[in-house]
């Protein structure tokens, strides 16, 4: 629920989401997120209460998966969320994202969200083998793990950065 990911969330649930949407995150305690200072800076507890309260007006499924939870699409689409083990005492809220696998008539595209490459480690053998990943938290350097980029031995790697960091 950091603001540069969610900021423009209710606005997009407004134009875009029905009873019929499904609003998939992981609940982790405001008390936890308040609990790393930074993330009072990005105003975390605020965002994540905004997206959650547009979803519960619009009457959106509202989702807390547990990890290897699949949602099929329909026959050709699917996608798995996996979420890291350390939910209790973490240190990282970014370590916190959902990691996301879709797969589209067998094409499996891995979206890493922010997790660091301490948790892509814990995840790699879960992740498996994909076709394409996007890489973690911007881009920033060293925000994919050595032991998943062996594990997943994807065909394209999609690298995003920002002007000025990393």
């Amino acid at each position: 629920f950091h603001s540069d990911h969610a900021g423009a969330l209710p606005s997009i649930m407004e134009k875009y989401c029905d009873r019929t949407s499904r609003f998939i995150y992981n609940n982790i305690t405001d008390r936890a997120i308040d609990n790393i200072t930074k993330e009072q800076g990005w105003k975390t507890v605020t965002y994540k209460a905004n997206a959650i309260n547009k979803a519960n007006s619009i009457g959106m499924i509202c989702d807390i998966p547990v990890s290897g939870t699949v949602y099929a699409i329909d026959d050709n689409t699917s996608f798995t969320i996996l979420k890291s083990s350390i939910e209790a005492g973490f240190n990282d809220y970014n370590d916190m994202s959902l990691v996301t696998i879709f797969n589209y008539k067998g094409i499996r595209t891995v979206l890493l969200g922010d997790i660091s490459p301490k948790v892509q480690d814990e995840l790699a053998s879960s992740i498996g083998t994909c076709d394409i990943i996007k890489d973690a938290h911007h881009g920033y350097n060293a925000s994919l793990s050595i032991p998943l980029m062996d594990t997943a031995r994807p065909k394209d790697v999609i690298v995003t950065r920002n002007h000025g960091f990393g």
